[in-house]
């Protein structure tokens, strides 16, 4: 019988589809970030608790990984015969296996006993820590070990690091030895249940929901929801889901979809989300947010911190998991506009608190408004500032009663459907401010606070080596600047003074209509794909009679780059304007219901022919016809004719397979551009290989992609199918396309169903009842059919291919009597050869 891990059964404890595909599928499990930082702080206290419990250092540790587990229980056996310390001790019992975090040996009525403690790096116990102990404690006992006593040991939070690597008190502990020896019934239960849920040959079928993310959040959310159809309109992105009702609804009844939730359970803010998700339209209340920001004059300041926390605290004075900033960025606004900037990074090593606050106090002044976004983690990261450094509290507190908080001005006064229900700076800023050297997903190497963590930690390992030379801390140095120069910039982008001393997020209204219709025209003219310059654009107008000097031009292009979703190209002079690739530009409002029809039926069924940029370029149209065909739109007719036409299989249905992330994007977007591809691919026999190859066509063959490509070097084509490419790099160098390649031909010639172009004249006989087909759809033009009983005489001229044998031993008994003439031989047969 299959022996289950303590792991295993805490997965079955949280969902048994988790626990079936954790045995199963494992390879589709695909942990998060959080999840690992979880498991590398797991590790960092378990190093710790083996200090606190084995001073003396008399203790022996097992480690499964390199010992493996058979020979892990061998040795655990062992030494619990010994007086000494265990650590990651193994026990085998009953179909379940658990490895302990420490054994301490004890004396009970004379004899040899056991203390269990699992440590657990977080703050607190937690209900599924209860049931972590009973299994435990339960495989440990029905071993043969001795307990005494069973207790969780967690961090304390109030603890603070008095340094000299002295961490007494860090952990508390809780008694659960009543507790866990009580739970022996449930514990068999747990483990009877699991197994028979790892037996099962398919997977269960079981529905996401919330316990996808309690209490751990599982690596298979993705899998699960690719196999669940998704809607257009989640009811999930609605904020801040607090009453009962709507709860009940969501949760309980699986409503998923916002256009099923009644208006009468949302408040207004549920509200707006909903009518502006559904409409594709933007909430904006451009008055009230002017009026709220008119109050704060120039000079201002736009904070952003960056921190650091460890659940190990290393340097004095720190508790755990505390959130210690080790960098900030400053952007000021001041009164005439001039935007300047001052940033704050330390990566000594040494704690970077004391001397951050000073550089912070120096920076902001003492006067002016400090824009942050979200003002809770400012105002208690520089309340803990303050607490821990006395003589700057004043200097500290006093920036705290300068800070405005744009994110309530936002959530109250914004709303952009591509924020999906949330109104972080990763939602609103791509939404409100559509400038691609502002995204977080620009930002290589850091594009989150976590990540920024990361980085910050590869350049603490990094203390003492010199920066340069590729080391791990240049590396963090380079890409925290990077961040930081460029992170603040958002909160002053989105305030740009208009007049000296005030501060209005909208622009200033037009002088005269002379001015709207100068604008106009110019959107009109800008290209999507091409740029043109102000010159260009200057001949253009006045050959319609639009009479305006070039300076004018050009500083309207300047003005409605920074408004619009318009690329300034400065890299030299004149410069050049185009939409942006994703940008809406001027005909989206011009879009008639027939053709907001023909863009939802394109995105459904070509998403896979049609190049990747093009698509990410085409999204807001989608949109604007998803929203234009959904169920508050006039266009009944069309949005019906969705649910009236489907293209069907003619084969058994079959789900698509997985492509990794990011390869068809690669691959298209090489494809369009007729660049070199670097591929690491694995054949369906497990074959690794990597190549250069020259992408010549995409297919699409029932549920499967392929890509018809050259490899380096070689001049015949080959095709690869895209799932079985692990990664994919497009190439800088071109090539020229290959004037002999055909795709058509290629398909003609039956490469894709593994044949290699060689025609033959087929015949062969099949029952009436199952080639009745063939009569209506024949195999080629040629074909000819003879009537021979209750059987059909078949012959046509077709490729000679694996799919063809395929499809022929797919009618099993009813196909006899199977010829197969080479075309060459028939065509001598004729008497046609000389």
């Amino acid at each position: 019988m299959r022996t289950l891990s303590k792991t295993k059964l805490l997965a079955y404890r949280q969902c048994p589809k988790r626990l079936w595909l954790e045995i199963h599928r494992p390879e589709l499990r695909q942990d998060s970030s959080t999840t690992q930082a979880s498991f590398n702080a797991g590790h960092e206290v378990g190093r710790v608790a083996r200090r606190l419990y084995d001073p003396a250092g008399k203790g022996q540790l097992i480690d499964v990984m390199a010992e493996g587990f058979d020979a892990a229980l061998a040795r655990s056996r062992e030494l619990l015969g010994s007086s000494r310390p265990i650590f990651e001790a193994g026990f085998a019992a009953e179909g379940a296996q658990a490895f302990a975090d420490v054994m301490l040996p004890m004396k009970r009525a004379g004899k040899r006993a056991w203390r269990m403690i699992e440590v657990k790096s977080s703050t607190s116990i937690k209900d599924y820590y209860r049931d972590d102990a009973a299994i435990q404690t339960f495989v440990a006992r029905n071993a043969g070990v001795p307990l005494a006593s069973v207790a969780l040991a967690h961090i304390d939070s109030k603890w603070v690091y008095p340094g000299s690597e002295d961490y007494q008190g860090l952990l508390k502990e809780n008694d659960l030895t009543e507790e866990a020896f009580g739970r022996e019934s449930e514990v068999v239960e747990w483990i009877a249940n699991a197994h028979a849920i790892a037996r099962k040959r398919a997977e269960p079928k079981i529905s996401t929901g919330s316990h996808c993310s309690k209490p751990y959040e599982c690596g298979f959310l993705a899998h699960c929801q690719s196999r669940e159809p998704q809607s257009d309109y989640p009811a999930a992105w609605l904020p801040r889901i607090q009453s009962r009702k709507l709860k009940a609804l969501i949760d309980e009844e699986g409503v998923a979809d916002l256009r099923q939730v009644p208006d009468a359970l949302l408040n207004d803010r549920q509200l707006r989300v909903k009518h502006s998700t559904l409409t594709g339209k933007a909430y904006f209340d451009a008055e009230q947010a002017a009026a709220e920001l008119a109050a704060h004059k120039l000079p201002a300041y736009f904070l952003d911190f960056e921190t650091i926390l460890f659940a190990v605290p290393v340097w004095k004075g720190a508790r755990p998991y505390q959130q210690i900033p080790f960098q900030f960025s400053v952007h000021m606004l001041s009164r005439s506009g001039k935007l300047s900037h001052v940033s704050f990074l330390d990566l000594s090593g040494n704690d970077p608190a004391k001397a951050l606050a000073e550089a912070l106090i120096a920076a902001l002044g003492e006067r002016g408004p400090v824009f942050v976004y979200n003002e809770k983690f400012e105002k208690a990261r520089i309340n803990e500032l303050a607490e821990r450094f006395p003589r700057m509290r004043r200097a500290l507190l006093a920036i705290n009663e300068r800070i405005v908080d744009l994110m309530k001005i936002a959530e109250t006064h914004y709303y952009h459907p591509s924020q999906q229900g949330s109104w972080s700076i990763k939602k609103v800023l791509p939404a409100a401010v559509p400038d691609p050297r502002l995204r977080y997903d620009s930002l290589s190497g850091v594009q989150d606070g976590g990540m920024a963590m990361r980085a910050y930690i590869q350049a603490h390992l990094s203390c003492g080596v010199p920066v340069g030379q590729g080391t791990h801390r240049e590396r963090a140095a380079r890409i925290l600047l990077a961040r930081h120069l460029r992170h603040g910039s958002p909160l002053a982008v989105l305030l740009r003074p208009q007049r000296s001393g005030d501060l209005d997020p909208m622009p200033k209204r037009p002088d005269t209509l002379e001015t709207v219709l100068l604008v106009l025209e110019m959107l009109r003219r800008i290209p999507r794909g091409r740029k043109i310059s102000a010159p260009e654009l200057h001949r253009q107008l006045a050959d319609i009679g639009v009479e305006r000097d070039l300076r004018t031009i050009q500083r309207q292009l300047d003005m409605l780059s920074e408004h619009f979703e318009i690329e300034r190209d400065d890299r030299s002079k004149p410069y050049g304007y185009r939409w942006k690739d994703r940008a809406k530009g001027m005909s989206v409002p011009s879009l008639t219901e027939h053709e907001w029809l023909l863009l939802t039926l394109a995105e459904k069924h070509l998403r896979n022919l049609l190049p990747a940029n093009l698509m990410k370029s085409m999204e807001p149209f989608f949109v604007q016809a998803r929203a234009n065909l959904g169920p508050q739109a006039s266009a009944r007719r069309e949005r019906e004719w969705l649910n009236k036409v489907c293209v069907v299989s003619t084969t058994q249905p079959l789900l698509p397979p997985r492509i990794k992330p990011g390869v068809f994007e690669e691959v298209s977007n090489a494809l369009y551009a007729n660049r070199w591809l670097h591929v690491d691919y694995k054949s369906a026999t497990g074959k690794a290989t990597k190549a250069e190859v020259m992408p010549l066509g995409l297919a699409q063959q029932g549920p499967r992609l392929y890509l018809v490509c050259r490899f380096r070097g070689y001049d015949n084509e080959r095709s690869l199918a895209i799932h079985r490419i692990n990664s994919a790099k497009a190439s800088t160098l071109t090539f020229e396309r290959p004037r002999n390649f055909d795709l058509k031909k290629y398909d003609d010639d039956g490469r894709f169903g593994f044949g290699e172009g060689r025609r033959i004249r087929l015949t062969f006989r099949i029952a009436r009842n199952a080639g009745a087909h063939l009569l209506e759809s024949p195999l080629s033009d040629d074909q000819q059919v003879k009537k021979i009983g209750d059987q059909y005489e078949i012959s046509a001229t077709v490729v000679d291919s694996a799919q063809l044998e395929w499809w022929l031993r797919g009618f099993g008994t009813h196909v006899s009597n199977i010829r197969r003439q080479p075309m060459l031989e028939r065509i001598k047969h004729n008497g046609c050869s000389k």
